[in-house]
C-alpha cells in the first residue's frame, strides 16, 4: 500500500482514521513484540475497525493551467513535473502552436522550452517510458523523434503521407507508425489521389522500416505492450502484432458488431467497450467481463476516456444536455466522470469549464490524471 512517494501522504492518511480503541494503546505496542496477526486471536478484533474506517480514494484538483491556445494533444512526463502540449489547428490558431510542442512546469505554470522542426500541423505524440525519448508525428509527412528533457532533435524519419497514430514500444526501440489517404475535391466529388493506409514498423537503431502491414483505416489506435514485442491495434476489429516478425497474432474475437472500444489500459489487462449506451469493463486476452456500466440519460456521446494503466479507473468526459424549462431549450455543460473499473460504482463527478474535450490521460504511475478542455488543463492526483 505505502510506496516511495507515498510516504509524504501519510500524515493525511492517517487523518483519515477516527480515535478508537484498536489505537489508543498504539504506543506500548513498541516496547513489546508484535505478535504476528495471522496468529493472534485478536486478529480479527483488531482488523475489522481499521478496515470499517477506510475512505474511498477521491481525486482532487492539483493544479488548473489556461493557455493562449486549444489544447489538442497532452502528455504528462512519468518523473519531472512537466506537461506535453500541442495545438489544436482550428481556424486562426497559430503555426506557433500547432507545429510545435510546448513544454510546461505544470507546479509553476512556467514555459521551460519548444520543440520546433514540423512545418505543419502535429497529429499526433508519443512519450518513451522512461520518459527520456518524446516522438511526435505530423502532416508534413515526417515523425521526430526528440530528447524529452531537452528538447533537442535526434532523427526525422519520412514517410510518404501525413503520419495519423504512432506508437513507441516500451524499450524504446521500435516504433509503430500509420499513414493515410490522400484526397482532393475534383468535380466537386471528394477522390483518393494517393493511397497509404500502412503501418510501418520501424527500427530506431538504424532508423529503417522492418516491417509493413495494410490498415483498413486513416486512423488506427496503437498500443504496444509492456514486453515491447508486441502491438495492439484496433480498427474494426482488435489485432495483436507480433513487431519483431510483423505478423498478426491469431485475432481477438470477444468484440461484438456495433461494439465500440474506447480505451485499453496500458498493462492490456482491461478494455472498455461501449455498445448501446452502456459501458463494459472486460479482460483483453479473454473477453471475461469486470463490470458493466451504465451511462446518464442527460450524457451525451463519451468524447473522451482513458482507463489507468494499473486497470482500476475509468474516466469519461461527456458534454451534457439538461433542459431549461424556463428558457425552453438544452444547456450545455462538460462533466468529468470517474468510475471504479473492477466494480462499475462512480466515484466522482466534476463539472467543468466550457469548449470541447480535446484529451484525457493517465500519468504511467496511475497516481495522475490529465485533461484537457479548449484551452484549459487540469491536472488531478488520485
Amino acid at each position: 500500500m505505502f510506496q516511495d512517494t507515498s510516504i509524504d501522504e501519510l500524515p493525511v492518511l492517517l487523518d483519515r482514521f477516527p480515535d478508537s480503541d484498536s489505537l489508543s494503546d498504539a504506543p506500548d505496542w513498541l516496547d513489546d513484540e508484535i505478535p504476528p496477526l495471522e496468529k493472534s486471536l485478536d486478529a480479527d478484533w483488531l482488523v475489522q475497525p481499521l478496515e470499517s474506517t477506510i475512505q474511498t480514494p477521491v481525486f482532487s484538483c492539483l493544479q488548473s493551467l489556461k493557455f493562449d491556445y486549444s489544447v489538442r494533444h497532452i502528455l504528462i512526463h512519468p518523473t519531472q513535473d512537466l506537461i506535453f502540449t500541442v495545438g489544436s489547428p482550428t481556424r486562426g490558431s497559430s503555426p506557433e502552436f500547432t507545429n510545435t510542442i510546448q513544454v510546461w512546469n505544470w507546479r509553476s505554470n512556467k514555459s521551460i522550452f519548444t520543440f520546433k522542426g514540423h512545418t505543419a500541423p502535429i497529429r499526433t505524440i508519443a512519450l518513451s517510458q522512461d520518459g527520456k525519448l518524446l516522438v511526435s508525428g505530423s502532416h508534413d509527412r515526417t515523425i521526430k523523434v526528440w530528447n524529452a528533457l531537452t528538447g533537442e532533435e535526434l532523427f526525422t524519419l519520412n514517410q510518404d503521407s501525413s503520419v495519423t497514430a504512432i506508437a513507441l514500444s516500451s524499450d524504446g526501440k521500435t516504433l509503430v507508425s500509420s499513414g493515410c489517404n490522400s484526397y482532393e475535391i475534383r468535380d466537386r466529388q471528394l477522390q483518393i489521389t494517393k493511397r497509404d493506409r500502412t503501418l510501418r514498423i520501424w527500427d530506431l537503431s538504424t532508423g529503417k522500416i522492418a516491417h509493413t502491414l495494410p490498415c483498413i483505416t486513416d486512423v488506427p489506435t496503437l498500443m504496444t505492450g509492456a514486453s515491447g514485442k508486441v502491438l495492439l491495434k484496433y480498427e474494426q476489429q482488435l489485432e495483436a502484432v507480433n513487431l519483431e516478425t510483423g505478423r498478426t497474432i491469431p485475432r481477438l474475437n470477444w468484440l461484438k458488431d456495433c461494439e465500440q472500444v474506447l480505451a485499453i489500459a496500458s498493462n492490456w489487462e482491461s478494455a472498455a467497450t461501449m455498445l448501446d449506451r452502456q459501458v463494459t469493463i472486460l479482460n483483453v486476452a479473454t473477453g471475461e467481463v469486470q463490470c458493466r456500466i451504465g451511462l446518464d440519460v442527460s450524457d451525451r456521446s463519451i468524447q473522451v476516456s482513458a482507463i489507468s494503466p494499473d486497470g482500476k479507473w475509468f474516466v469519461a468526459g461527456f458534454q451534457r444536455s439538461n433542459f431549461h424549462p424556463r428558457h425552453h431549450n438544452y444547456l450545455r455543460q462538460n462533466v468529468l466522470r470517474i468510475w471504479n473499473a473492477q466494480t462499475g460504482k462512480q466515484i466522482e463527478c466534476f463539472s467543468e469549464s466550457e469548449g470541447l474535450w480535446q484529451s484525457i490521460e493517465f500519468s504511467q504511475t496511475s497516481r495522475s490524471l490529465i485533461t484537457s478542455i479548449g484551452n484549459s488543463v487540469k491536472i488531478w492526483r488520485l
